[in-house]
């Protein structure tokens, strides 16, 4: 194993036609927000939490008046509109199980995996300009400063709550054209109900093939303890 690779977890006949045709299977943000397991579900995907300890002071600029209250500060981009293909950056045992695999491929070369990837991805007339993008998540707690800028847009798909953080997740990514452009940008109650949110909208894959990944990509199989053969 190597620092410098990315692992996709997968059943073996998946496994199978990433190696020899390229087959990635891209799900946007509604996707996960709206799926039910464990590991990949997550209502938050496509939004950065704010929401501090303490009460939040908020002052209304026309009339000047100040109230103060458990305020929680949400930021989102058009999760139906933005697709993702996720990998790890870490070999781990716990991963197969986690997401349901028999098999992991191992990707050697990101850069080369990269380009083959956004080839594909300029084929599709109703892309983003921005095209695509890709790069570890940023793990954050809703309590404490994030690490990156929510206010640019391209940065929220690579945001996921801390809960996650052991996935160590690096994610590759684009959009439909001004999906990321304008951010839905909301002040609601620390108690909020995500529900009505998340099941907005329809969960849809994308289908890329970008062609044979033999040369830059390898096959793992799980261990299975002797106990269990």
């Amino acid at each position: 194993m190597s620092d410098n690779s990315l692992y996709k977890y997968l059943p073996a006949i998946h496994a199978r036609s990433m190696l020899e045709r390229g087959e990635l299977l891209f799900s946007n943000l509604t996707r996960f927000k709206q799926m039910e397991h464990e590991a990949r579900g997550d209502v938050l995907e496509g939004c950065h939490v704010d929401n501090p300890d303490n009460d939040v002071v908020l002052t209304n600029l026309t009339t000047g008046r100040s109230f103060s209250g458990p305020f929680s500060f949400r930021n989102s981009v058009r999760d139906e509109k933005v697709f993702v293909y996720c990998t790890a950056r870490a070999y781990d045992e716990g991963l197969y199980q986690a997401f349901g695999a028999d098999r992991c491929v191992e990707i050697l070369d990101i850069g080369a995996f990269a380009r083959r990837i956004r080839a594909a991805v300029r084929r599709l007339n109703f892309i983003d300009p921005l095209g695509l993008l890709h790069g570890p998540v940023t793990y954050f707690r809703p309590n404490a400063p994030c690490e990156v800028d929510v206010s640019v847009g391209a940065n929220i798909p690579f945001l996921k709550h801390s809960d996650f953080a052991d996935q160590s997740e690096y994610r590759f990514a684009f959009a439909r054209k001004g999906a990321l452009k304008t951010l839905r940008r909301i002040i609601v109650n620390r108690e909020w109900d995500t529900e009505p949110d998340h099941l907005k909208g329809v969960g849809r894959t994308l289908l890329l093939t970008i062609g044979p990944l033999n040369d830059i990509c390898r096959l793992h199989h799980e261990r299975v303890p002797e106990m269990l053969k």
